[in-house]
């Protein structure tokens, strides 16, 4: 290791123990780090819960502890030493533990253990997967897996590095908000054998819908998580949700869900997440006469411009063209709605810029606003 980088890492470590201070974090007489507990969190605080009688809610709590106990021990062994954290292992076998690193202890990992000194460097990293992450940090739905940061014994990352830089992204967005971050709780592994590297992520990799019928009843198959993505993007079809955020959702409103997706028939998934969030927005009761009319054909013969029958018009023509995106597809299913609801004919379907509402985001809980 050159003196270059020698220094950089004394300025690494300097940083992480300016940063201790401001937290409280070290004993003015001993100089070492408090017992868990002595401290106020920062906001947020993943899985630093209210006392719960829920089982798992307290083991996740443990969870917390343990990682906050041993994230003391690693750093006050790289204050004494001068050493990187995750160097003091407490064994020169392999073991596996918990620990809340903070944004401090990612940087140092990622800035200096990312290069193996014969493999070269880590992987090419995943802006998408990476965002993901952030997003499930910063809503509070990030949870403990046995997934971890694992470390080879040349103390270099074997996997994790974007799990890592996840957690950075979500620092710097609080930071934005002036913010802090008080840390992330990750399964650790220490001491991986070097030639582990050509095995990892051999596993293969659970789909959301593996997910979901993993966690919960699925009654509509696919369905469920298209639906569920549509109706949490709205009119920002851009928007991009991870696996838990939309397992999370399916859990809250899976029956609605599930009610669209028998109601309107047939029909697309976006079309469907339209006539969901009509239905938690009016009541079933307001838009069922419009999914009857639409899924039996049994239109007003009365009043041409009956918005079922613009809708399915336009449906039923549009079904194979590559001009019925997502957006033109879910907007149009809205305005039909509107008018439905409204009382209104209308001569032309013509797609519609608001939606019927956004979600409120409260945590992992996805709230429709009073009104």
């Amino acid at each position: 290791m050159t003196d270059s980088i020698v220094a950089n890492r004394d300025e690494q470590v300097a940083s992480v123990l300016a940063k201790l201070k401001e937290l409280g974090l070290e004993d003015p007489n001993t100089g070492e780090m408090p017992v868990t507990g002595q401290f106020k969190a920062s906001i947020p605080t993943p899985f630093r819960h209210a006392e719960s009688d829920d089982p798992e809610e307290v083991r996740r709590q443990r969870c917390w502890d343990l990682g906050l106990e041993n994230q003391r021990h690693y750093l006050t062994q790289a204050a004494k030493s001068g050493k990187p954290w995750h160097s003091h292992t407490k064994t020169d076998d392999q073991y596996s533990e918990w620990i809340v690193q903070t944004p401090e202890m990612m940087q140092l990992l990622l800035d200096e253990f990312n290069v193996h000194k014969e493999w070269g460097e880590n992987r090419r990293q995943k802006k998408k997967a990476i965002q993901n992450y952030a997003n499930d940090i910063l809503n509070d739905v990030w949870f403990p897996t046995p997934e971890a940061i694992a470390f080879d014994s040349d103390n270099c990352i074997a996997d994790g590095q974007n799990r890592l830089c996840g957690g950075l992204a979500a620092h710097a967005k609080l930071q934005e908000q002036g913010k802090e971050l008080e840390g992330v709780l990750f399964w650790h592994t220490f001491n991986c054998l070097p030639r582990a590297r050509l095995f990892l992520d051999q596993g293969v990799r659970r789909t959301a819908m593996d997910r979901i019928n993993f966690t919960m009843k699925n009654n509509i198959g696919s369905a469920l998580p298209a639906i569920a993505r549509s109706m949490m993007k709205g009119m920002a079809v851009g928007a991009t949700f991870s696996d838990t955020e939309v397992i999370e959702f399916c859990n809250q409103y899976g029956p609605m869900i599930e009610w669209a997706y028998h109601r309107l028939k047939p029909a697309r998934a976006d079309m469907r997440a339209a006539v969901a969030k009509a239905a938690l927005w009016y009541g079933p009761d307001a838009v069922d006469d419009f999914c009857d009319r639409f899924s039996k054909l049994a239109f007003l013969t009365d009043q041409p411009g009956d918005p079922a029958r613009r809708l399915y018009c336009w449906y039923n023509s549009n079904k194979t063209s590559r001009n019925s995106g997502a957006l033109s597809s879910y907007s149009k299913t809205v305005s039909a709605l509107k008018a439905h609801v409204e009382g209104r004919q209308i001569s032309m379907l013509r797609a519609v810029q608001a939606d019927i509402f956004e979600f409120e985001r409260h945590g992992n809980q996805w709230i429709v606003p009073s009104h």
